[in-house]
C-alpha cells in the first residue's frame, strides 16, 4: 500500500474524513472517486464534485478501502484544506 493511502488512515483517526453517504452533508475540499466504481456512483460523485466546485481525483477503491478497514469504497472525500494539500503533494499534484 503507498504511503498516501497510510495518510489516509490518519486522516480517518483524526475525523479529517467522509464516505459513504457522509460526502454529500459535508464540504469536502478533495473527492476520491474510486476508478471501479459503478457508472452511477462515478455520475453521482462527479455532479456533486462539479456543482461545489470541488477538485477530483480517481484512485483505487480497494486500497482506499483498505486504508480504512473495508472491502472497498467507490468515493472519499477529504474534509480539511490543509489535509487536502498535503495528499495531493503525496500524488505529486500541486494543484488540480
Amino acid at each position: 500500500m503507498d504511503k498516501e493511502y497510510g495518510f489516509l488512515g490518519l486522516l480517518n483517526k483524526a475525523g479529517k474524513l467522509a464516505f459513504g453517504e457522509a460526502i454529500y452533508s459535508s464540504r469536502p475540499r478533495l473527492l476520491l472517486i474510486a476508478r471501479s466504481a459503478s457508472s452511477n456512483s462515478k455520475k453521482r460523485l462527479q455532479d456533486f464534485a462539479a456543482f461545489r466546485k470541488i477538485p477530483v481525483l480517481e484512485e483505487e477503491g480497494e486500497e482506499m478501502g483498505q486504508a480504512l478497514g473495508r472491502d472497498f469504497l467507490s468515493g472519499l472525500a477529504i474534509l480539511d484544506e490543509k489535509a487536502a494539500k498535503a495528499y495531493l503533494q503525496k500524488k505529486g499534484k500541486e494543484n488540480l
